[in-house]
């Protein structure tokens, strides 16, 4: 279990690396931009892959609309958007946002997957649910600061 840990941090590591990196590159190409080159490349590696390793049997047709849907939500659309924000606001302050989305999948967990229990809500889950509200919150008012700053 603690090797998938490392690998949760790893990857992390690589979205903080990759979105400093790519942080020129968003400004001179744009967000929209960016985002198709990149999903050019990455499609190429992700099609050779796939082909040298013999994996194409392993998708599972049955979900092909669900990992379809899901692409286009968080792929596409999520990526060029965060995209579009960096090159107006910055790495640092996206990255700010980025970490949003833990919280926020927490939230729709709850919303739109009623993940809160059939008898309503534990006295644990209200707790962790209130100190998300407040952590969420806090962030919120840190990017509003910030962004205020740096009108001024």
């Amino acid at each position: 279990m603690i090797f998938y840990y490392f690998l949760a941090l790893l990857a992390a590591f690589c979205w903080s690396i990759s979105s400093l990196i790519s942080a020129d590159i968003t400004r001179v190409l744009g967000g929209i931009g960016f985002n198709r080159l990149r999903l050019i490349f990455v499609s190429f590696m992700l099609l050779i892959y796939a082909s040298l390793q013999n994996s194409w049997n392993t998708i599972n047709i049955e979900y092909l609309n669900i990992i379809i849907v899901s692409g286009v939500i968080g792929i596409f659309l999520g990526d060029t958007l965060l995209f579009m924000a960096m090159q107006r606001i910055g790495p640092r302050r996206n990255n700010i946002l980025f970490s949003l989305a833990a919280p926020f999948t927490v939230i729709l967990n709850i919303v739109a997957l009623q993940k809160g229990g059939s008898d309503g809500f534990t006295f644990e889950q209200l707790i962790k649910c209130s100190e998300l509200s407040i952590t969420l919150g806090k962030k919120i008012r840190e990017i509003i600061k910030q962004a205020t700053e740096g009108t001024q």
